[in-house]
């Protein structure tokens, strides 16, 4: 809902200030210079205010990606060595910390998705990523034992699962 709005809120406050001039106009009734000038300001504030929160959550989004992808960065040699052993193996200590770290990044992520700070775009993007870990027997079985805790935010990471 708030991607829509950020897209559409120039059409918006136009439609309110017009919602508010137009019958102010129509009435029989002599148009006072303050109302109209109320209402031009108004819209004008909106429009600030707008754009304003919307700079605000770009350096925001901006910096959830960066650091995620930082994080990200940090695992991905290992999570590739990981996928790459043999699905009868079991996890080492160290693998199962990777995992876990890699588990709570996944959910940091969704959780921003859900909250609405990050675009829909780019979680679908991380999801695939994240999705084609989920192949590894291993990675899979790990994931299964630590969702049980019930410490990811509600992340599930389920093939047919909606974005």
């Amino acid at each position: 809902m708030k991607h829509w709005f950020f897209r559409h809120y120039w059409w918006l406050i136009l439609l309110a200030a017009g919602g508010a001039i137009v019958p102010a106009i129509t009435s029989s009734s002599k148009v006072e210079w303050q109302l109209l000038l109320g209402v031009v300001g108004s819209a004008l504030s909106g429009i600030y205010f707008v754009q304003k929160q919307k700079l605000e959550e770009m350096h925001l989004f901006k910096e959830i990606f960066s650091e995620c992808n930082k994080r990200y960065d940090g695992l991905n040699e290992r999570l590739n060595a990981i996928a790459a052993r043999l699905d009868d193996q079991a996890l080492s200590q160290d693998e199962q910390s990777t995992l876990n770290d890699y588990f709570n990044l996944c959910a940091e992520e969704f959780l921003f998705f859900r909250t609405g700070y990050l675009l829909p775009l780019v979680w679908e993007s991380w999801r695939n990523g994240i999705m084609s870990f989920m192949t590894s027997k291993r990675i899979r079985q790990h994931w299964e034992r630590e969702r049980r805790t019930g410490s990811y935010y509600g992340l599930e990471l389920e093939r047919d699962e909606a974005v």
